[in-house]
């Protein structure tokens, strides 16, 4: 029985510019079950966001910005303990910690400034918080949520080679930004609401660089790829304390064929 209105507008205050402005709820079911085997409510998400669009140089660019914010009222998380007090390892036992608010801004740049050469850029800053948690024995309101970086930033230029004899060879190269993060868990209170000891595992921010080359005939492709050229020794973190390093540097390559 969820309502979950939408509402959007659109304004081109010239031809080549688009302002928006939309609001939207959903109710998304929380999967798993807390430590005792009982369903998890769902969560209600409400989120607010407002933008401009532009087509810049006759078509040849596109740039967006995006200023958003969206609040999660049930944000669920693998549950810390099982019902008997014990670490628990079981990714189904879900605990709410609370609402969470994310809130920020992001920003794309597309084009294709040349024949043959395609770019594309992003740049996203995002604040994850938890928010309303119990103020007893629960999550730390205002504490960054674990696992999600404040900056992320992406980047690649493809070029194909276009009047020559080589025509169909292509080159490209791909910068990827992820900045710092916190893993472990989010801290707690206790039954006097005063926080606990501090659990966050403070991760520093990495790029990786990737080359990519190839070459096109008719039907057939072969492309050949280089990722993560500097070998950036870093990791990707999720919660409970879960810490895996990035691939290192590593050479792939495909063949296609177009029926």
């Amino acid at each position: 029985h969820a309502f979950s209105p939408r509402f959007g507008i659109v304004y081109k205050p010239i031809p080549t510019t688009a302002v928006f402005a939309s609001y939207s709820t959903s109710l998304t079911p929380n999967n798993g079950t807390d430590i005792y085997l009982a369903s998890l409510p769902p969560s209600i998400i409400s989120q607010y966001e407002v933008g401009v669009k532009n087509d810049l140089f006759k078509g040849l660019l596109s740039a967006n910005v995006t200023l958003y914010r969206i609040r999660n009222n049930n944000y669920a998380q693998t549950a810390p303990f099982d019902s008997l007090g014990n670490e628990n390892n079981n990714t189904a036992y879900k605990a709410l910690i609370g609402e969470t608010l994310s809130q920020g801004v992001e920003v794309d740049l597309a084009g294709h400034p040349l024949p043959g050469l395609d770019v594309i850029a992003g740049y996203s800053y995002n604040s994850m918080t938890i928010e309303n948690a119990p103020a007893k024995n629960g999550s730390v309101s205002g504490e960054r949520l674990v696992g999600n970086p404040n900056h992320t930033t992406n980047a690649s230029v493809f070029y194909t080679l276009q009047q020559t004899k080589f025509k169909g060879l292509k080159f490209g190269v791909g910068y990827y930004y992820i900045g710092q993060r916190f893993a472990g868990w989010n801290n707690t209170t206790d039954a006097n609401g005063v926080p606990k000891a501090n659990r966050l595992i403070s991760v520093p921010g990495f790029s990786t660089l990737d080359l990519s080359a190839g070459y096109s005939f008719k039907r057939f492709g072969v492309m050949a790829k280089v990722s993560n050229v500097t070998n950036t020794y870093n990791y990707y973190v999720h919660e409970n304390y879960s810490v895996n390093p990035i691939p290192p540097t590593q050479v792939t390559g495909t063949v296609s064929y177009k029926f």
